[in-house]
């Protein structure tokens, strides 16, 4: 008879997450004969240096999403985030035609309002002599738009230094 040749996978890392890796890995060499994990626990710190010098086949991180995938991440999110904005702010007729507006002012920050977008285009419309208002409204709107446009690539300058010096 031959012998079959036992492969083996080294995991360490967080000693948190060792327990839900451990019956994993249980369970995977149960379904998968052949194949050996060896779950070795110590700090976060640790899985990210040995996945990273090859020692080790899985890092156990209990910390990955707000130290490591976030800072990945935060360019994605950012460019996500802003393109969001830009459409919530270009798609003024789809939210006049579906919700309507309201003429009176809001009270408090949870009572009913209208975007800018809607009060320009009932300023230019519905207004006599509404003009002017409507563009000093457009010339608000266009200058939150440069500003949030201004914040964010400062953002993702920060984040792009910060990369590069952790690389």
């Amino acid at each position: 008879m031959r012998k079959r040749r036992i492969r083996a996978i080294g995991a360490t890392g967080s000693s948190t997450v060792a327990p839900l890796v451990g019956e994993m890995a249980r369970r995977f060499e149960i379904m998968n004969l052949g194949v050996r994990i060896d779950v070795q626990t110590g700090e976060t710190s640790r899985a990210i240096n040995d996945t990273l010098n090859d020692t080790a086949d899985i890092g156990m991180v209990s910390r990955a999403l707000i130290h490591i995938l976030l800072p990945i991440a935060a360019p994605t999110l950012a460019a996500v985030l802003l393109l969001e904005i830009g459409r919530a702010v270009a798609e003024t007729a789809a939210l006049l035609f579906t919700s309507g507006y309201i003429d009176r002012m809001p009270g408090s920050l949870l009572d009913f309002g209208r975007a800018l977008t809607l009060h320009i285009f009932d300023l230019s419309m519905n207004v006599t002599g509404g003009d002017v208002p409507a563009y000093a409204s457009a010339l608000v709107l266009v200058a939150m738009l440069l500003c949030i446009n201004m914040f964010a690539m400062k953002l993702v300058q920060d984040w792009q230094r910060r990369r590069t010096i952790l690389v």
